[in-house]
């Protein structure tokens, strides 16, 4: 089913499937999904943004005490952007980082 079909089918006859494509065509769907991680690990001009050093550990599949040891070393400092108390990180380029920081 094709985006223009999906978008004149009335919700109460879209499937699961239905809506689990549309989320993964508008980024929201698939964080845990191996497909989705590909696709953004190739693509580096777009971007993968993750809320929060849990939201970090989570994706990297690392601990929170790795991830804030990262911080505290200034590792990933340039992958990391803060608006007062939320913290964002781009996993594009953390996971840049900590490849050139394995290579030093």
């Amino acid at each position: 089913m094709d985006k223009d079909e999906f978008k004149k089918l009335p919700v109460f006859q879209a499937t699961l499937e239905n809506f689990w494509q549309a989320g993964i065509e508008m980024g929201i769907v698939g964080a845990g999904n191996g497909q989705h991680f590909d696709d953004c690990v190739g693509n580096s001009k777009k971007p993968w943004l993750v809320v929060g050093v849990k939201g970090l550990a989570s994706q990297l599949q690392i601990s929170i005490s790795t991830v804030n040891r990262m911080l505290a070393d200034g590792v990933i400092d340039s992958a990391t952007y803060q608006y007062g108390k939320t913290i964002l990180f781009d996993v594009n380029a953390v996971l840049d980082l900590l490849r050139k920081d394995k290579k030093k």
